[in-house]
Order: structure tokens, then C-alpha cells, then sequence
């Protein structure tokens, strides 16, 4: 006996007409207006990074700079002087910026508006403030609420990248302030470095010290930022069973070797370093500024 068939109902495509987006249509891009040349008449002031170690001089040749103030985040100006006018440098320098909050709060202030150059004095101490910063208001954890520890507690180099997000937060500050036509110069302390070489043996290389995370690299950001990287160090070191001498001449280094960075936008390239014979040896600021140097008031009298 023959079984029966049954006919199966094939369900229609839903109508185009009941179907509803789910998704807004797209909004319309805002166009600018966009031109050719300078926003302003003001000029962009200079980008500025001076490292060296230790007492080789970093505040004395900063001070030289146009008409500047200091944010001395280690108390480095308290026993310095001017080097032409004999001026306290003290007189110069904010007084209780002591947290990274309080940088960040002077910078997007207008308390140097009357100032030619803004000297950050110096960005290593920034560096531990930040972390101190980080610490202390992002929190670790799945759940984010627990208090990290330390800078690693945050597992798989996330605590860097929080470092690495809150440093160029500075920078982003520091570009109102040279918008507005003033200089900015950083100093930082120095250290070495091994540098990975693809083609060979790694290497050491002198440069600002700041943290060098893997893909979080303050020290990069910062670096590339500078229009002028400036090292001051000894010229003609010579090494003999292991001991260091030198002449006692110091110099800003303004061209990149493998063993230090430096890098100067604007200079000519065939200048390698400018001599820094005394604490009143401008020579580097005349090379940089040229006419356009805004001279100090005792030389302008």
C-alpha cells in the first residue's frame, strides 16, 4: 500500500517593507575650513630636550634661554645662579608644584604667559610622579578595585602602558603652551641602555632616562617629540686599563651617534656638537634662536 504524501508549507522571504534597520544611517561629515600657512602671527615656540648626567650643567645652560621660568621638580635651581646677571634662579621657579597633578594643573594654567621659555626641571622626577599618579588612581584587577602595589601589578605590561598614557599627557598640555609662542625645554637626567640590533650585537646607547618599556617606550615618545635633542657630555674621552679621562671641555651634542641619541631639526647637519666652555656659554641657544633670540633684560639694558 502506497504512503501518503504530505505537502510541506514553504515559508515566504519576509517583505522588504516590514524589515526595520537596526542601525542609525551614518551622520554627515563636519567639513573645515581647511588653509594654507599659520593659524596666528604668534611663532610656535621651540621643542626642547636637554639630558646629561648628573651636576654637567643641564639648569645653568637652560637658564640662558629667553626670558625663562622653571618648574624644579628637584629642587636643582635652589643653590644656582644666572651665569651673566648673577640673578637667584630660584626667583624663577613655581613654587610648591610637587605632584604630577600640580604639573599638569600649572601647565593648562596661564601663569607663564609672561614668560619667553617654560623649563621642566626635569622630566625624570616627572616620570616617578606619574607612576605615583597611576598608582594611586587606577586601579588594578578584574573587578578594578584593587590598589596596585607597584607599576608591574598590573600584569602583561599594562602598568607601562598606563605610564606611557598619562606622560604624553604632558606633551598634549605642553602644545597649548607652545601655541601661545613660548618655548619649551626638558631636561632629564641620562642613563645606557642596550639597544636591540637586528643586524648584529646588541649595544649600548646614552639617552634621557625614562622609562624604555617594550611598545611603551617613554623615552621614544619623548625623543620624537623634541625638535632639538640635546646631550651635553665631555668631548675626547679616552680610555686606558679601564679608566676614563677627558680634558675637563664639556659640549652639546646635537647630532646622533649609536652610542647617544641627539637630533636637531633645524641645525645645520653638518654641526655635530657646540661648544659649552663655561656656565656662560650660550653658544648652543645663538645656534638655535639666531635673530629671533629674545635677549634677557640686563642685555637688553
Amino acid at each position: 500500500m502506497a504512503k501518503e504524501l504530505k505537502k510541506i508549507q514553504v515559508p515566504k522571504p519576509p517583505s522588504l517593507k516590514s524589515q526595520t534597520t537596526s542601525a542609525a544611517p551614518p551622520a554627515p561629515i563636519l567639513r573645515k575650513d581647511f588653509r594654507i600657512g599659520r593659524k596666528n602671527t604668534v611663532p610656535r615656540g621651540k621643542k626642547i630636550m636637554l639630558y646629561g648626567e648628573s651636576g654637567i650643567g643641564k639648569s645653568t645652560l637652560s637658564s640662558m634661554l629667553p626670558n625663562p621660568v622653571f618648574i624644579d621638580l628637584d629642587n636643582g635651581c635652589a643653590e644656582l645662579t644666572h651665569p651673566k646677571t648673577g640673578e637667584p634662579l630660584i626667583d624663577r621657579c613655581f613654587q610648591d608644584v610637587k605632584t604630577f597633578e600640580d604639573v599638569r594643573g600649572l601647565l593648562q594654567s596661564n601663569a607663564y604667559d609672561s614668560f619667553n621659555s617654560l623649563i621642566i626641571d626635569n622630566v625624570t622626577v616627572l616620570e616617578t610622579l606619574a607612576v605615583q599618579y597611576v598608582l594611586k588612581t587606577v586601579k588594578a584587577g578584574n573587578q578594578r578595585n584593587i590598589q596596585a602595589a607597584d607599576i608591574e601589578h598590573y600584569g602583561w605590561g599594562k602598568g607601562y602602558r598606563h605610564l606611557y598614557d598619562h606622560m604624553n599627557l604632558i606633551l598634549q598640555d605642553l602644545d597649548v603652551v607652545l601655541d601661545k609662542g613660548v618655548n619649551v625645554c626638558l631636561l632629564a637626567q641620562s642613563s645606557a641602555k642596550t639597544v636591540p640590533n637586528p643586524d648584529g650585537d646588541d649595544y649600548l646607547r646614552e639617552g634621557p632616562r625614562l622609562c624604555n618599556a617594550k611598545n611603551n617606550s617613554v623615552e621614544d615618545l619623548y625623543c620624537e617629540w623634541a625638535d632639538h635633542l640635546l646631550r651635553i657630555g665631555y668631548q675626547m674621552i679616552s680610555v686606558q686599563d679601564r679608566k676614563a679621562s677627558s680634558t675637563g671641555a664639556r659640549a652639546v651634542f646635537c647630532k646622533g651617534q649609536p652610542h647617544f641619541r641627539a637630533k636637531s631639526r633645524t641645525l645645520d647637519p653638518t654641526i655635530e656638537l657646540v661648544t659649552f666652555d663655561g656656565p656662560a656659554d650660550d653658544s648652543i641657544w645663538q645656534f638655535i634662536f639666531g635673530a629671533t633670540r629674545v635677549p634677557e633684560e640686563s642685555e637688553a639694558a
